[in-house]
């Protein structure tokens, strides 16, 4: 896996408000394949998205 891939997962996570499940499906992956490959490409939830700040 290389950074492209990861700013794959990374640009699919935002468009789908880190809803894995809708990532997982865009990617064609599976939940667990999802999260195995954020695990070996150190992907992390944030604990507050960006998505969730409010202005």
């Amino acid at each position: 896996m290389g950074d492209i891939e990861k700013e794959e997962i990374l640009r699919a996570l935002h468009r789908n408000k880190w809803d894995k499940a809708k990532t997982a499906e865009e990617l064609g992956l599976t939940i667990s394949e999802l999260l195995n490959e954020m695990r070996k490409l150190n992907i992390e939830l944030p604990s507050k998205p960006d998505w969730m700040v409010f202005e």
